[in-house]
């Protein structure tokens, strides 16, 4: 709830002080489907977590099967080779750890200036990326070279995860009255623009 609520704080404090920012509500495509285990044990040996943990993390996923249920019939088991599976209880919490790759991909973006958030005041830092579970939020400049950098971030991570970025539930919030420049009327994805409203983790977004 409170990242929620600082992304819509900082989209509001950026429209009263004429700050140019765009907001990004980003869904992953099946993202507990698509974790790749090695990732999963790169970024639990990364965060330096015990070989006794790690053994038991991977002796819960590897050599796990499923099988499908087509027809009103199961099908063959089949052994999988990725994913973390819903409804597990250390699920929330490995994708939770992996998230943190993401955090500081873009705390290095921030510190390049790759990426420019927005640095409301009495805040330590500058308010950027907000996560979720597998929901992820930005809050960035409307420039085409923020755009381009935090996109191709996201992207990075995607491809170290094994997932992709759905780009049908993807949302771009334009926190302007101005019309969208060129280079951003090239970006297919859904837009909420000024005055307009979406949904994220079931409350209204907007601005």
């Amino acid at each position: 709830m409170d990242n929620f609520l600082n992304v819509q704080e900082g989209l509001s404090w950026a429209i009263s002080n004429l700050i140019p920012v765009m907001g990004i509500k980003l869904d992953l495509e099946k993202a507990y489907d698509s974790v790749l285990w090695p990732f999963i044990f790169g970024v639990l040996d990364w965060l330096k977590f015990p070989p006794i943990f790690t053994g038991w993390i991977r002796g819960c996923l590897i050599g796990a099967k499923s099988a499908l249920f087509i027809n009103g019939e199961l099908t063959k088991d089949f052994t999988l080779k990725r994913s973390i599976r819903q409804g597990c209880p250390i699920s929330p919490m490995l994708f939770s750890l992996i998230t943190q790759v993401l955090c500081v991909m873009f705390d290095r973006c921030l510190e390049r200036d790759e990426v420019k958030g927005v640095m409301i005041p009495g805040m330590l830092e500058q308010l950027c990326l907000q996560l979720f579970a597998d929901d992820s939020l930005l809050i960035i400049q409307a420039t085409r070279e923020c755009w381009s950098n935090a996109m191709s971030t996201f992207t990075s991570f995607c491809d170290l995860l094994g997932g992709k970025v759905n780009i049908s539930k993807s949302k771009v919030i334009w926190a302007l009255d101005s019309p969208r420049p060129d280079w951003a009327l090239e970006i297919p994805w859904g837009w909420v623009l000024s005055g307009q409203v979406c949904l994220h983790l079931g409350l209204p977004l907007g601005v």
